[in-house]
């Protein structure tokens, strides 16, 4: 509806020529403006902040947001990040931001409208025409400028034209409308439910005032669709959400085909759905909002202003996708589209701040599932430009103020500054200060900020922080509607500071409400959600605790059940099986379980490879290997200890050392093998191989980033190259004879390995055993691998070798004392071999 022209009522006859062409001066001014601008109907852009809440947060969670997973916007309570039918209003604080020119016409029309308003007598039936004119001049500079008294003085223009209209008008409509617009626009920007209240009410009059089938009709249902839409985020009503669906889906419907303001209206209906996505969690809901974002963004010429706000709102409803289902691909589509969204939005948009963060959370959410610091840093200095460019009291400004502490939190988690920890804590109380009581991403908020008070309990051991964190947590859970999908969460980090007050001080209640509360947290969570392996895990070591306070055997045997449903959960991030893996490990060797120690032995180490991706800088793949220091050696000797066979635990053992140094170097080996049968795949592995070993300059990162070509590509590339390398090694080990290509030696090869003599193998495991390996050419028990532990050292030591025995240390602690004492005590000299790959024995993991 254009609704921005008006109608021209009454006419100019009781006008002098004077004032006639002061009015004509103005017209002609105004309609030039408007013809050349956006139709006036509302705009939604989504931005992200949430865990989403993406969420993320300190611990393993997600980050909320007042649009969505702002992480969790986005991130992302839950909604869709930013579902806002209005302009966003940034810090405008150049000439260039504020597009000098475009607000120097408007001030002008202003005015021009003034004087020639000043010239009409107060009966004239063209007043109302002029007042409503003047205030859509109003309305249009405070979209560009965000100045509150401009709005205001909109709103009382329209009312004032409003007022004036007679009954029984021809079409008092676009007034009502306009009105309602503004009534909106102010809700948005301060908050105050009876300013939605108006405009609903505005809406459905201009409604009332038109027939079935009238042209106008779809556009004032889609307006009054997001006001409904914009009142069910501020109060959470089921209802209204209900109500906006409705309407949307009727303002799409009868609007005719390659009219205008149909991607648009198909765009808003997305909205709807990805906000109920949001609320309710349906995967069909997130799967219909990104079906009609794309098909907005398709009916959309590439060159036009809206096409930039539909990628954006597209790129949110992937990154929520995969805050449900994990998939990386979702991701990878979510930051593409988030890329592209930003190039085409020029510096000074109003929405710039919006896309700005909302990227930074979806690199942050990548850092979260691939560990890579530049992700973190990158997110971090998004979130803090996006900060910096939104006005102090913006609605969106908490929500962003919180993505900003989100990162700060993470990278406390992974470097250890304790300056991260306090600015983290420090903009959390902010966004909860700003967030007021019953809003409904304030429960994810004060989550945050308990999870922070949690981590300075951590570093400082100060009482006073956990008892903050548990009143913080408690308020969140109580604000929280039964059926929120951020339930589980918030219910889970509620038990973790249970559990930690209960380590502390032993009381055996905090332990029993901590093991309540997973519980609840459990049964809340879908079964094909990525977060409810940590929710698992968490449940496990709880029963685990309570099992070693009090010795009933049913909590261990929960532990165990727990951990194992946690490890095989498929939906869940490597990192959070692998955790309860060892932590189940643990568990059965204490039982001395060991045929089902050794099952998850074996699959908690092959799961232990998918931590490093290739794409990985060597210091991000060293911080994730801490979480796998031991577990291989552990493995092996389970293996032994559950009479498997030797080679089993040997190749145990293999991978173990294919985690620790192969992971840092196992690219660089001899490929002429490759070259012989498809020179084409060698040439792109040693290409992409070159890419991911050169490390990346981040000041020359930084640099590109602040101009718009380089737009945070460099990054990317990377992780972008990475992913090639996976599917050329995949083709590799297609060709004739090079199906284990990079990948540990066979039995048949460790077999060979043992034909020069026995390889003896020192494993660091308290229980350990004894178990032959025999080689293919001889029958003598000399001839053959043995593999001993620490507590047998002395009888390696007294070993009667052969001049050609040869050693291999194996230790979850690297120290390479233990084996070259071994070696200078009892081996004769020169007996320590060396591999084919070129490395000497000892060989430590």
């Amino acid at each position: 509806m254009d609704s921005g022209t008006g109608k021209t009522i009454g006419s100019r006859q009781n006008l002098n020529l004077g004032s006639s062409k002061i009015v004509d001066s103005f017209d002609d001014h105004l309609s030039s403006h408007i013809n050349a601008s956006i139709p006036p109907n509302k705009i939604s852009h989504i931005s992200q902040e949430d865990q989403l809440m993406h969420g993320k947060m300190v611990e393993n969670t997600l980050i909320e947001n007042d649009s969505g997973i702002e992480k969790k916007y986005s991130t992302g309570e839950t909604q869709p990040l930013s579902v806002s039918g209005h302009a966003e209003v940034s810090n405008l604080n150049s000439d260039e931001q504020k597009s000098t020119d475009e607000i120097a016409n408007l001030s002008s029309i202003i005015q021009l409208q003034k004087e020639a308003l000043d010239l009409i007598p107060p009966g004239d039936p063209v007043r109302p025409q002029r007042l409503h004119c003047l205030g859509l001049a109003f309305q249009d500079r405070y979209r560009k400028t965000g100045d509150t008294p401009d709005l205001d003085n909109a709103i009382q223009f329209y009312q004032e034209s409003v007022a004036m209209t007679p009954e029984g008008h021809s079409d008092p409509s676009c007034r009502l409308d306009r009105l309602g617009l503004a009534y909106a626009d102010r809700f948005l920007r301060a908050g105050e439910i009876e300013d939605i209240d108006n405009a609903i009410q505005l809406h459905e009059m201009a409604i009332n005032c038109l027939q079935e089938g009238h042209p106008e009709r779809p556009g004032i249902l889609d307006n009054l669709g997001i006001a409904y839409h914009d009142r069910s985020r501020r109060t959470g009503s089921t209802r209204d959400i209900a109500k906006a669906l409705s309407l949307h889906q009727e303002a799409v419907g009868t609007t005719a085909k390659g009219h205008h303001d149909q991607p648009r209206r198909i765009h808003n209906l997305g909205l709807v759905y990805h906000d109920r996505f949001q609320k309710v969690g349906d995967i069909t809901d997130i799967d219909k909002a990104i079906q009609m974002y794309q098909e907005a963004a398709d009916l959309t010429p590439k060159d036009r202003v809206d096409r930039s706000g539909w990628l954006h709102n597209l790129g949110v409803a992937y990154h929520d996708k995969h805050q449900v289902t994990g998939t990386m691909a979702d991701l990878d589509r979510a930051i593409q589209l988030h890329q592209e969204s930003l190039k085409s939005t020029p510096e000074g948009h109003l929405d710039r701040p919006r896309r700005i963060d909302s990227l930074g959370l979806a690199y942050g959410n990548r850092y979260e599932r691939m560990g890579a610091l530049a992700d973190l840093d990158e997110a971090i200095r998004l979130h803090e430009e996006a900060v910096d460019l939104t006005l102090e009291g913006h609605p969106d400004r908490a929500r962003r103020l919180e993505s900003l502490g989100l990162g700060h939190a993470d990278r406390y988690r992974r470097i250890g500054k304790v300056a991260d920890l306090n600015k983290a804590i420090h903009l959390h109380q902010e966004a909860v200060d700003a967030t007021p009581v019953g809003h409904p991403d304030r429960p994810g908020r004060l989550e945050n900020l308990g999870l922070a008070h949690q981590a300075r309990f951590q570093e400082s051991k100060a009482a006073k922080s956990l008892d903050i964190a548990i009143q913080l947590h408690q308020e969140g859970v109580r604000a929280t509607l039964p059926d929120n999908p951020n339930l589980p969460r918030r219910l889970n980090s509620l038990g973790r500071v249970y559990q930690e007050r209960f380590q502390q001080r032993r009381a055996l209640e905090d332990i029993s409400k901590a093991i309540q509360l997973y519980t609840e947290a459990v049964k809340a969570i879908p079964e094909g959600h990525p977060a409810r392996s940590d929710i698992l895990h968490n449940l496990g070591i709880g029963h685990r605790d309570m099992y070693q306070t009090t010795g009933d055997p049913e909590d261990l045997e929960k532990a165990i059940h727990r951990c194992q449903d946690a490890m095989d959960h498929h939906s869940s991030p490597t990192l959070d099986r692998v955790r309860p893996g060892k932590t189940l490990l643990a568990l059965l060797v204490e039982a001395k379980c060991w045929p089902l120690a050794y099952k998850a032995a074996r699959t908690a180490v092959s799961l232990a490879p998918l931590l490093t991706p290739r794409s990985l800088e060597n210091s991000d793949k060293q911080h994730l290997l801490t979480e796998v220091v031991g577990l291989a050696s552990d493995a092996a000797a389970v293996a032994l200890m559950a009479e498997a066979p030797t080679y089993d635990a040997i190749q145990l053992l293999e991978v173990g050392r294919g985690i620790i140094t192969g992971s840092l170097n196992d690219m660089g080996g001899d490929i002429s093998d490759v070259r012989q049968k498809s020179p084409e795949l060698a040439d792109e592995y040693l290409q992409l191989r070159s890419q991911l070993d050169t490390p990346a300059d981040s000041t020359f990162l930084f640099d590109e980033l602040n101009s718009e070509a380089g737009l945070m590509r460099q990054f990317d590339q990377r992780y972008e190259a990475g992913q090639k390398l996976e599917r050329t090694i995949q083709a590799i080990r297609t060709l004739p004879g090079l199906d284990r290509f990079l990948m540990a030696p066979s039995e048949a090869e460790l077999t060979a390995a043992a034909v020069p003599g026995p390889i003896v193998i020192i494993n660091d495991f308290a229980a350990a055993s004894f178990a032959p390996l025999r080689r293919p050419q001889s029958r003598s028990s000399s001839n053959q691998p043995i593999i001993i532990g620490r507590t047998i050292v002395r009888m390696a030591m007294g070993y009667d070798c052969k001049a050609n025995t040869r050693l291999i240390a194996v230790n979850s602690n690297p120290s390479w004392s233990l084996a070259s004492n071994l070696v200078d005590s009892n081996w004769p000299a020169g007996q320590v071999s060396h591999t084919c790959s070129g490395l000497p024995y000892p060989r430590l993991i």
